[in-house]
C-alpha cells in the first residue's frame, strides 16, 4: 500500500483497539444501519429485511463462540468484527490476525488458520451458495489490493455454514478446484485460484474430541439436550470464574439462546440469568452433574500429564515402580493414590 492510500485508509477507518480482549472496532467505515423490525420478511426503514436483520443479531454470540475456543489472550490473536475490506460496503464478518505469525493453534480447525483469516458465518437461515463462494474470494483480493505485499500463502478463508453445501462442491468440482474432508467428516478443506486455502465447517455436529467447539455447535436450528450438555462442559472446562472477559463472552453466548425460544434452552437461561455471572458453573453442575463431573475429571487429566510423565521418568531412570515413585512424591491437589495410578498406567 502506498503513503497516499495509507494516509486516505487512516482518515476513513477509526479503529479503536483493546489490548486486553484483541478486539478491534472498525465499524467507522460503513455507517451502523441496525434497527428494531418485528415484522417477519417485512421491509426495514433502511431496506433490510427482518431475515437480514435476525442474521445480524446471531454475529455477537459467533464472535464471542470463536474468542471462547480460540481465546485472543492466550493465542495472541486480534480479532476484527464486521471488518471492512475496503472503503466500499464490502465486510467480512470477522478477521482473524495472528500477532506473532508462528503462533501454533493446535486445535483441528485452528491449525488451519494462517497469519490473515477471513472468517464467515452463514446461519441456519442464510445457506452457504456458489455466489457467497465467489464474494469470499473477492474479499482475500481486495486485501491484496490494498496491500500487494500481502502473500497469498499468509491468508486463508474459513466458513461456518449450516449442512447442505452440496451446490458449492459441486461448482468447485466443476471448475477442478480440489475438495476433501479433513479428519472431521463435517470440515471440507479446499485449494483455490492462487495457492489461497479455505475450509468450509459444517456446524451441527462439531463438539470435538475435547468438546473444544461447543459453542460454535450452538448455531444450528437443532439445539437439544446434548448440546447443553456439551456447553456445560466447556463451562467447566475452559471457563474460569476468575477470567471476567471468558464469562461475558459465555453468557453472550448463552443469552442470545434464550431468543431461540426453545423449551430447554428457555429454562435453562432463564435459571443462568437469575444466578448471576459467578454462580453459573455451579449451577452448570446442579443441571448436568454428570456433565460436569466427566469435565472435571478430563481436566485433572490435562493436569496430570505432566506429572504422569516425571512418574514414569523417574521409575525408569531409578528402576523403581510407578507405586515406589508415587509413595516418594507430593500428589496434585484433589488426586488420589489410586487414581494418579490409574492415569499413569494408561499412559
Amino acid at each position: 500500500m502506498n503513503e497516499a492510500e495509507k494516509t486516505k485508509t487512516d482518515e476513513t477507518i477509526a479503529v479503536n483497539e483493546d489490548e486486553s480482549t484483541g478486539v478491534h472496532d472498525t465499524t467507522g467505515l460503513v455507517p451502523e444501519t441496525d434497527v428494531e423490525n418485528n415484522g417477519v420478511e417485512s421491509s426495514a426503514p433502511n431496506g433490510k429485511t427482518e431475515r437480514a436483520i435476525q442474521n445480524r443479531q446471531w454475529h455477537p454470540a459467533f464472535l464471542c463462540a470463536c474468542k471462547l475456543v480460540w481465546d485472543p489472550k492466550k493465542l495472541k490473536l486480534d480479532y476484527y468484527p464486521e471488518h471492512s475490506v475496503t472503503t466500499e460496503p464490502i465486510r467480512t464478518d470477522l478477521l482473524i490476525i495472528k500477532k506473532d505469525p508462528e503462533t501454533v493453534i493446535s486445535d483441528p480447525i485452528g491449525s488451519f488458520f494462517r497469519t490473515w483469516n477471513i472468517i464467515q458465518f452463514k446461519s441456519e437461515t442464510d445457506r452457504f451458495a456458489v455466489k457467497d463462494l465467489l464474494q469470499e474470494i473477492v474479499y482475500i483480493l481486495s486485501y491484496k489490493v490494498l496491500d500487494l505485499d500481502l502473500k497469498f500463502e499468509d491468508c486463508a478463508l474459513t466458513v461456518f455454514c449450516p449442512p447442505g453445501v452440496d451446490q458449492v462442491v459441486a461448482f468447485l468440482n466443476q471448475y477442478g478446484y480440489s475438495v476433501k474432508h479433513a479428519n472431521n467428516p463435517d470440515v471440507l478443506l479446499v485449494d483455490l485460484c492462487f495457492n489461497l486455502k479455505m475450509q468450509i465447517v459444517v456446524i451441527g455436529n462439531l463438539a470435538g474430541k475435547n468438546n473444544e467447539y461447543a459453542p460454535l455447535d450452538i448455531f444450528t436450528d437443532s439445539l437439544d439436550e446434548n448440546r447443553a450438555i456439551n456447553l456445560a462442559k466447556f463451562r467447566e472446562k475452559y471457563v474460569s470464574d476468575e477470567d471476567p472477559d471468558r464469562v461475558g463472552q459465555y453468557n453472550t453466548l448463552i443469552n442470545v439462546l434464550y431468543d431461540k425460544k426453545n423449551a430447554i434452552w428457555t429454562e435453562i437461561v432463564s435459571k443462568l440469568k437469575e444466578v448471576g455471572d459467578m454462580g453459573q458453573k455451579e449451577l452448570w453442575a446442579a443441571l448436568f452433574p454428570e456433565a460436569a463431573k466427566e469435565a472435571k475429571q478430563e481436566g485433572i487429566k490435562e493436569t496430570l500429564v505432566p506429572f504422569m510423565k516425571f512418574v514414569r521418568d523417574t521409575a525408569i531412570e531409578q528402576n523403581r515402580t510407578y507405586e515406589q515413585v508415587v509413595d516418594r512424591i507430593e500428589l496434585p491437589d484433589g488426586v488420589s493414590r489410586e487414581y494418579a495410578l490409574e492415569m499413569i498406567y494408561a499412559m
